[in-house]
């Protein structure tokens, strides 16, 4: 059996074969990855709750500040219509060591955060990928363990990937100052530090999709050497780069739109004295919202990548 007949039989026999899973259009593997996590709303409550328990676990510390310097005291009146300068001022006067502890602790809680993300990813793709759905925990389990190692070498080679964006920015940023002859204001400092921030974030948001198809690949083709299939990803993302493109700037658009719907709500609450609740609960559902995000955006890029290389494999083949 030829490689090209092996890969094409992978494609087709070992992830789901619902409708659609194999879909080369951008908006028909849109439309799959928004599907797909709907399906999965288990896994969107279990990754909430687990987001949810985390974010609690770090603001528990700084909560206890807050109502031991409030309670009692004319300043939790003044604190329930919101912060202030004034009385974040004297809060971090007040609780200036155990706040310095507890700043200092968020760099192992971020730590810890991106080990959970990176552990959590494989349950999460290989639960997209596989028809298989039961036992749940047993199989999410086992596929965290399997595609850890793998997924966090990926991260230590986005690193260096991430590493020489920031070595263009500090080019550009002296190029920029260098034309404008160290203008500060003057227009073409502005223009030039506006293209370059333009420049900038257009390769961040490059490299972040470079390493989704990357993971995508890593669980749909068992791939084993991180940097091959980096290589190879690389290879994918530019031989298919208007499709690719197009699906994740489409994906990031409804992001935003999620984000605009959440922020224009949260001002709405807090100008109706609906309370704090109300406000969590809106929180809440943005968090959930982009979880299932998340999936989607993963879920498209399955569908666009088998799509198109099940439609190549298949070419070679006639």
């Amino acid at each position: 059996m030829s490689v090209e007949k092996s890969e094409f039989d992978d494609q087709m026999g070992r992830g789901t074969s619902s409708p659609g899973a194999l879909q080369p259009s951008v908006l028909g593997a849109m439309w799959w990855g928004i599907r797909r996590a709907w399906q999965n709303k288990a896994v969107i409550f279990w990754l909430w709750l687990i987001n949810l328990s985390v974010a609690l676990f770090l603001v528990a510390p700084l909560y206890a500040m807050i109502y031991d310097h409030t309670a009692l005291s004319t300043s939790a009146e003044q604190l329930g219509s919101g912060f202030t300068a004034t009385w974040w001022t004297d809060f971090s006067f007040a609780e200036g060591a155990a706040l310095a502890a507890w700043q200092g602790s968020l760099w192992v809680a971020g730590a810890f955060y991106l080990v959970l993300h990176v552990l959590l990813a494989g349950g999460v793709l290989a639960f997209l990928y596989s028809d298989q759905r039961f036992p749940f925990w047993a199989r999410f389990a086992s596929s965290c363990g399997i595609y850890f190692g793998r997924f966090f070498r990926l991260v230590l080679i986005s690193l260096v990937f991430y590493g020489v964006v920031f070595w263009i920015d500090g080019l550009l940023f002296e190029m920029v100052e260098r034309l404008s002859d160290n203008g500060g204001l003057q227009p073409q400092a502005w223009w030039g530090h506006l293209i370059r921030s333009v420049v900038i974030v257009a390769l961040f948001f490059s490299v972040s999709l470079l390493f989704d198809y990357a993971k995508v690949r890593t669980v749909v083709r068992d791939s084993r050497s991180m940097i091959i299939e980096t290589a190879r990803t690389l290879g994918f993302v530019l031989r298919n780069a208007p499709r690719v493109a197009t699906l994740y700037l489409l994906l990031v658009s409804v992001g935003a739109a999620l984000m605009a719907a959440y922020w224009g709500s949260s001002r709405v609450i807090e100008g109706t004295g609906a309370g704090l609740l109300a406000l969590f609960v809106a929180q809440q559902t943005y968090v959930a919202a982009r979880i299932w995000l998340r999936l989607a955006t993963w879920g498209g890029a399955m569908s666009l990548y088998r799509g198109l290389t099940a439609r190549r494999l298949a070419a070679r083949q006639d």
